[in-house]
């Protein structure tokens, strides 16, 4: 730093102060300089209110993104629609206490679960009686049984009327369905509605399909049939329980299922 000594003026090198302009205007590159920076430092702070309030607005319009929960699964979730699906409202089943929980949770009715139902529900192995169906595998499986006895005579009886069927010359049916009605595993619901369609006019049975859960040895209770004319269907729909069944149709495919378990002796055994 220096002094003018022509007048009295300070001199800094690189010009900050410059010794050739005399008086004020001397001063002016120093007030441009400092309302550069003052403006830089205004905009540093509305820079950093701006940062701020986007900020908060973000907290206010995008909240913590919540976790979706787990729909529910194991072998009560299966378990509860088939019960829904396949067996008749009025029927009871006698279920374990936790297990009552999930089903009412997964939507079965309560007064449907409690002691001395027509069918028991155990967990892991199968419980007394004849089985039913199964859902799960191991030790958490759930297992369904009926606790009504068998006679020994029902499958022995289906059989016969299976066969009678096979040999109506008015009774056509297909590869998938001929074992079932041969081998007795027909529900007595079903060779009994289908006696009666055979007597009225041909019949054309496309399958006795299985229900995926239910045991090998339960009765098929649903069938499949093809051409069932509209005088015929009306019939179907017309009978009483237990004979009602739920009706199906798909263009010229009709299925009929009966709810599960069937009554004992239908068939006269």
């Amino acid at each position: 730093m220096a002094v003018d000594h022509g007048t009295g003026e300070r001199v800094v090198a690189g010009g900050v102060l410059d010794v050739r302009r005399p008086g004020r205007a001397r001063l002016r590159d120093v007030g441009r300089v400092g309302l550069a920076v003052a403006a830089l430092a205004v905009a540093a702070l509305a820079v950093a209110a701006l940062a701020v309030a986007v900020a908060a607005v973000a907290l206010v319009i995008m909240p913590p993104r919540a976790v979706a929960a787990l729909p529910p699964s194991g072998p009560h979730v299966a378990l509860a629609a088939w019960i829904n699906a396949a067996t008749d409202t009025a029927t009871v089943l006698e279920v374990p206490p936790d297990v009552r929980a999930d089903l009412i949770r997964d939507g079965v009715a309560p007064q449907r679960l409690g002691p001395g139902g027509t069918l028991v529900v155990t967990r892991g192995a199968p419980g007394p009686g004849r089985p039913v169906a199964r859902f799960g595998d191991g030790p958490d499986a759930l297992a369904v049984s009926r606790t009504d006895p068998d006679t020994g005579r029902e499958a022995a009886v289906s059989a016969e009327w299976g066969r009678q069927l096979l040999d109506n010359p008015a009774v056509r049916v297909e590869a998938p369905a001929r074992a079932v009605l041969r081998d007795g595993q027909a529900d007595p619901r079903a060779l009994l509605v289908l006696a009666v369609l055979a007597a009225r006019e041909p019949v054309h049975v496309l399958d006795l399909p299985a229900v995926s859960g239910e045991d090998p040895g339960l009765p098929r209770h649903q069938v499949v049939l093809s051409g069932l004319d509209a005088e015929a269907l009306a019939w179907v729909r017309a009978q009483r329980p237990p004979f009602t069944p739920l009706v199906m149709t798909a263009g010229n495919t009709t299925a009929l299922a009966w709810a599960v378990p069937a009554p004992s002796g239908l068939l006269g055994s």
